[in-house]
This record gives structure tokens, C-alpha cells and sequence, in this order.
């Protein structure tokens, strides 16, 4: 058992995100569960795994996971006592060995716990030569994915990652689609994007407290802009935070019209990220851009499906970017100057949210010339401004391989996905062990190979 339990608690992070386990299995209280979306791994502080979803019994509930190897550790790392815990929805464990099936966390609730030991399906020591914890290479700019690679093989590599990338949201979509509607995954989507990298998850947060039925039945008794920007901002907290960009005349009228408003009397306590802002990218910006958007789309579906309907050509992809970029400069129109939605924010979010959520809506109702030309859409789609990631991983890249990942936003997806997939949990093993050749022959397998020759996939 001893000899069992000699692995680093990482170990089991690689195991719960790739889902090396079985697919039905029990809580230690005899519950069944079924993980809908394992959720993404935390880096920061806080629960190891975030917006996971999980079916147990015949409820399904969003929220965190807490990984430990043995379910003692909830109570030695005093996780009761810490309110970042609260929003846990699993604990999972190695093993097992105390009475108490459940933990319970700060505020009271009882939560189940699940013992991978009894539903890993291979050998632990095979699981362990694949998910080598060792450290990363010496070298800070050597990668031998790409050491050994052409550029051709580079961009067909990245092309693979990045649908694999847009899979991974499509799944996470699906299994959100379990609590709301299309039009509240937009919701909640575009929110989140609009927090950038720094104010995702309070921006998620908010969105799931400000719902958008609430939105829209407000929008319909006939609410004004300002209300419903006065609604946001007092219920992120934000209100008495706003930027120096915004004028005081401004300021004031939204602080008396949430003062006066009866919908959330409650301000949520949200960590927002305020250092080293940009006035622009000041998150109360971004709610009142969201705030904007939404009063004048409270049902963003049929707008941007309306977009893809009026296409004259099967491989057109100028007339619904043309078409999503009006729907958001004329919601920005309603905002003070400068504070509208920029086209490059635009294009992260239809790469983001609205093809992947677009494409699961074509898929549940059995579209396949629309689940085609997104594809085909996504393949093609212009690239984006670099981030931190992709600048970090081009370190690793020669002149021209970089050049080859800038031409289209999919393969500076696929070089995210692999960063977030093996380079940031130091999969090395997984580039070394592929040779030139099966990545080719992986990728004639696949079943996006015959949207890139731009034939119809059965």
C-alpha cells in the first residue's frame, strides 16, 4: 500500500484531467456519478480544478474540485475552515481509509467524496511512466516538438491541437447546457470573456448571480440602459470602483439607481483584479459593455444564428464576421465614447464562445452542412493579437514556425492547447514519443482531415 501511495499529489491532477478513469462510477456514501466536464485546472490559489460539472445521483451541480491523495488531507490542509473552498461540489481522493464518507466546508455543506483507487482503468504504474512529474528540459528555449519538425508539420500538428481546442469548449458547452439555455450560455460566455485573463472568474460569477432571465425580464418591463448598468456594477462590487474614465455625472446616476433598485439589494464579494488596468480594460468597462450588448440582444442566439443564415456562398467567412461586428458596434454606440466593445475582442470572442457554442447548437439538431462550413469557418478564421501564452510558447519556435502559427487564430488555438495540455504540466513525453510520421498518419485519421481538404465530412 505504502509503495502504492508513492506519487505526488499532481500525479492525481493528470489522472481526474484525463479522465483515466471509469465512466460510471460510486461516492464513497454509494451515490452513483458521472463527470460531465472534469472542469480546468488551477494554477493559482484555491481549488485545484474550477467549473467542473458532475451528475451524482440524479443531480447535476457546477462548481469546484479538490484533489488530495488521501481524504485526511482535506482536514490536515484545514480546507474546512476556508471559505475559497465553499463552492466544492466533489472531493476526490487515492483512497479512502477513514469512516466519513463526506467533508464538509466552511459554511457547512456536506460534500461527497470519490475514491479513484477502486475506478482507475490501467495499472497505476503504467499511469505513472505516461504522467512523469519530472522537471521540465535545462535548456529555456528548446522544445523537441518543434526542434525536429518542418514548418509544414508544425502547422498540421497545430491545426489537430487547435480542433482539439474547440472540441474541449464544445464539450464544456454541452455539459453546461445542463443548467440554461443557448441564449445564457452566451450570456455567461461573453461575460467570461469580457473578464480577459485576469477577471474571468468573477466576470463567470457575476453572470451566474445577474442571470440573464433576470436581464431580460427587466429589459421587457421596460427598464432603462442605466438601470441595467447600475444592476452590474452594484452587484460586482465595482460601483464604488469605477475608473477615473468615466465622468462623475456618470458615477453618480448609477450609484442612486442602484441605491433605488430592489432586484439585488446583495453585492457579491468578488476578487476582482484592479492592478495594472488599463483604463480600457478596467472590468466596470467591460460590464458596461456586456450591460450595452445585451439590453439591445436580451436574445443573442437568433441574432447571431440570423448572421450565418444570410450567407450567398458555402465558404463565405467575411459576411458573418461583417455581420457580428455590426451587432457589436451598434450596442456600443449606447455606451460613453470609448468604452465600446474593439474588433479585435470581437474575434477572441466568435473564436471563444460563439463558434463553439454555435457549432454544438448545429450538432444537437442535426445540421450537418452548418456543422461543415463552422468548421471550415474556424479553420480559416483570420488570426488573433497575440496573448501571454502564445508569446511565451514562441519561444520555442524558429522565424519560420512562428510565422506559420500567426496566419490563422486555429493554430494559435492548437499552440494554447498544447501549452495548457503538456507544456504547463511538463507532459514532455508525450512530443518525444511521436514521430514525424504518426502525426501525419494521426492526422488523416482524424476526422477534421476532410474539412481541411474542403470535402465533406460523413
Amino acid at each position: 500500500m505504502n509503495q502504492a501511495l508513492s506519487f505526488p499529489e499532481r500525479f492525481l491532477y493528470h489522472i481526474w484531467d484525463g479522465q483515466k478513469y471509469q465512466p460510471r462510477m460510486t461516492t464513497e456514501s454509494g451515490k452513483l456519478l458521472r463527470v460531465l466536464f472534469p472542469g480546468e485546472w488551477n494554477t493559482d490559489s484555491g481549488p485545484d480544478f474550477r467549473h467542473a460539472i458532475v451528475q451524482i445521483g440524479d443531480v447535476i451541480y457546477k462548481g469546484d474540485v479538490e484533489i488530495h491523495i488521501k481524504a485526511k488531507d482535506w482536514f490536515a490542509h484545514h480546507h474546512q475552515k476556508d471559505s475559497a473552498y465553499n463552492k466544492i461540489i466533489l472531493h476526490v481522493v487515492f483512497q479512502n481509509i477513514q469512516s466519513s464518507p463526506y467533508i464538509t466546508t466552511e459554511n457547512g455543506i456536506k460534500v461527497e467524496t470519490v475514491a479513484l483507487s477502486r475506478f482507475i482503468e490501467k495499472p497505476l504504474i503504467t499511469l505513472q511512466k505516461q504522467f512523469s512529474t519530472s522537471k521540465p528540459p535545462d535548456s529555456k528555449t528548446f522544445c523537441v516538438r518543434f526542434a525536429r519538425t518542418s514548418f509544414y508539420q508544425v502547422e498540421s500538428f497545430l491545426e489537430e491541437m487547435g480542433f482539439r481546442r474547440l472540441e474541449r469548449k464544445v464539450s464544456r458547452f454541452a455539459a453546461e447546457k445542463s443548467f440554461c439555455d443557448y441564449n445564457e450560455l452566451l450570456y455567461k460566455g461573453i461575460m467570461e470573456a469580457l473578464g480577459y485573463s485576469k477577471n474571468k472568474t468573477p466576470m463567470l460569477n457575476l453572470s451566474e448571480y445577474v442571470r440573464l432571465p433576470q436581464l431580460q425580464k427587466l429589459i421587457a418591463d421596460g427598464t432603462d440602459l442605466d438601470s441595467i448598468i447600475a444592476l452590474l456594477l452594484g452587484s460586482s462590487g465595482l460601483i464604488n470602483k469605477l475608473p477615473m474614465s468615466l465622468t462623475q455625472k456618470q458615477q453618480q446616476l448609477w450609484q442612486k439607481r442602484y441605491s433605488l433598485s430592489r432586484s439585488h439589494p446583495t453585492t457579491l464579494l468578488l476578487e476582482w483584479n484592479l492592478f495594472r488596468q488599463r483604463p480600457g480594460n478596467h472590468p466596470a468597462i467591460r460590464l458596461l459593455q456586456a450591460a450595452a450588448f445585451f439590453y439591445e440582444n436580451s436574445t443573442p442566439l437568433h441574432h447571431i444564428l440570423r448572421g450565418f443564415s444570410l450567407l450567398k456562398e458555402s465558404n463565405d467567412f467575411q459576411q458573418p464576421l461583417r455581420n457580428l461586428d455590426t451587432l457589436f458596434e451598434a450596442s456600443g454606440k449606447l455606451l460613453p465614447e470609448s468604452c465600446g466593445i474593439g474588433k479585435s475582442r470581437v474575434r477572441i470572442i466568435t473564436v471563444n464562445v460563439i463558434i463553439p457554442l454555435i457549432l454544438l447548437y448545429a450538432r444537437e439538431h442535426h445540421y450537418k452542412d452548418f456543422e461543415q462550413y463552422l468548421l471550415r469557418f474556424y479553420q480559416h478564421f483570420a488570426p488573433l493579437p497575440p496573448n501571454r501564452t502564445t508569446r511565451y510558447m514562441e519561444k520555442f519556435l524558429d522565424n519560420h514556425q512562428c510565422k506559420v502559427q500567426r496566419k490563422r487564430a486555429i493554430l494559435q488555438q492548437g499552440l494554447t492547447e498544447l501549452y495548457h495540455t503538456r507544456c504547463s504540466k511538463h507532459l514532455c513525453y508525450k512530443c518525444e514519443s511521436e514521430t514525424a510520421d504518426e502525426i501525419v498518419v494521426r492526422e488523416q485519421q482524424s476526422p477534421y482531415y476532410a474539412v481541411a481538404n474542403n470535402t465533406m465530412v460523413n
